[in-house]
């Protein structure tokens, strides 16, 4: 597996394309327009930031862990860090940018959808996929709020259909979630493992469809606590993370977990809700302030 095309240059979207670009995998992202691209482009220099300070770290011995970057082990000597170098400031060499769908998809074999949590747009875009994608290609989709089988029908050959969920920071937090459909072919399930152990992660397979899969089924509900909690006037967004993080240990506070996610995934998860759209419930009310911060273009810390 040598070549690869993602559809979506999101907060996932540009962290996948990056990884797979660091392996040298022949990487095409695929997104809207040319604003897009640079935006996206963007997302792309930052991360390359992130991975140089990852090695740092573990090269002055403040961690012994460098997750996806590495495929070693936890021993390293100066040439290994040479090399992680070396690999990082060649992955733009790696990537190639399209806007045409037609012209993305052509002789990929394996695809991975990574757009806006939006069923519909979803939907759309798998019957675009479908007109141009070979039928023997996999398909493979890494949203967090939906199940393969909602979009199954939309694609030809629908066996080779697959959902492959990676977590928020994928270079340190290594784990991808494989997750198919009742139809989904072992053959499928294979290549997703095998696609997954190529870029440096760590493969969990999911038995049978379960919304949220394994993270986000524990995660959201204790995002949306902290939400009902800010947006009910319970207490500041800050003293709820101060209070989480002080209390367990943890790094980071929700508040905190949502601006890196993007408060437009958080509300697009939000809005999944029934209750989100009945005027008069705290999920309404949490609705409106996530759409507020959107239109403003504000997140909770910066």
């Amino acid at each position: 597996m040598n070549k690869i095309m993602i559809a979506g240059g999101g907060v996932l979207g540009s962290q996948i394309a990056f990884q797979c670009a660091y392996v040298g995998i022949e990487t095409t992202l695929w997104l809207r327009s040319e604003e897009s691209v640079q935006r996206t482009k963007k997302k792309l220099e930052a991360l390359k930031e992130n991975y140089i300070r990852t090695i740092e770290a573990c090269k002055s011995g403040k961690t012994n862990y460098l997750g996806a970057l590495d495929a070693v082990g936890s021993k390293f000597n100066e040439a290994d860090f040479d090399l992680y170098h070396k690999k990082v400031e060649n992955i733009m060499d790696n990537i190639k940018f399209e806007t045409e769908l037609q012209k993305a998809v052509s002789n990929q074999n394996f695809i991975i959808e990574s757009i806006s949590e939006n069923i519909d747009i979803k939907k759309e875009f798998y019957s675009n996929l479908n007109k141009y994608a070979d039928r023997n290609a996999i398909i493979a989709t890494n949203t967090s709020s939906f199940l393969p089988s909602d979009f199954k029908d939309l694609i030809d050959n629908s066996e080779r259909f697959i959902a492959v969920h990676f977590a928020n920071n994928i270079w340190i937090a290594n784990i991808v979630e494989i997750m198919g459909h009742k139809i989904t072919s072992e053959e499928t399930v294979q290549k997703a493992i095998e696609f997954a152990c190529k870029i440096n992660m760590i493969p969990s397979v999911i038995n049978k469809e379960q919304k949220g899969y394994i993270l986000n089924s524990l995660l959201i509900p204790f995002l949306l606590s902290a939400l009902k909690l800010w947006a009910g006037d319970v207490a500041s967004y800050s003293d709820i993370d101060k209070t989480w993080k002080l209390s367990t240990g943890s790094k980071h506070g929700a508040f905190e977990m949502m601006d890196t996610i993007g408060i437009n995934t958080v509300y697009a998860v939000v809005m999944t809700l029934p209750s989100a759209i009945q005027k008069g419930t705290i999920e309404n009310l949490i609705a409106n302030k996530l759409h507020e911060m959107i239109e403003s273009g504000s997140n909770f810390y910066c």
